[in-house]
């Protein structure tokens, strides 16, 4: 998930989270912190558009929330996501190696 897509789908469901968590609708929230439309406020959100550095901090500062928390959490959802596409990696490694290479479980028919 360290690709910059993913991290700005990231940015923008926090964003999101945090927008609702404070009771903001979008028109509210964009006509509060200088984003010109609702519309342009959802792409954000939903990672469509890359949110500029002046609308992020703007955006922190009306839901009162501390730019190196925001990034600290981040973070924290970035690692546990990478941990998890790394379980789901391996999860299906092992399924594959399950096909290719049958346990040795399996009686063989005819073996006497």
């Amino acid at each position: 998930m360290n690709d910059t897509g993913s991290i700005s789908k990231l940015v923008g469901l926090n964003l999101k989270k945090l927008r609702c968590e404070a009771g903001f609708t979008a028109f509210q929230f964009a006509k509060l912190v200088g984003i010109k439309s609702e519309q342009q406020l959802y792409r954000y959100e939903r990672g469509v558009n890359k949110i500029g550095i002046d609308e992020l901090v703007a955006a922190l500062k009306a839901l009162d929330i501390n730019i190196g928390e925001f990034f600290e959490r981040l973070e924290k959802e970035n690692s546990v996501a990478d941990d998890l596409l790394d379980i789901d990696k391996e999860k299906h490694y092992l399924e594959t190696q399950m096909i290719i290479e049958p346990s040795s479980r399996t009686l063989l028919v005819g073996s006497d």
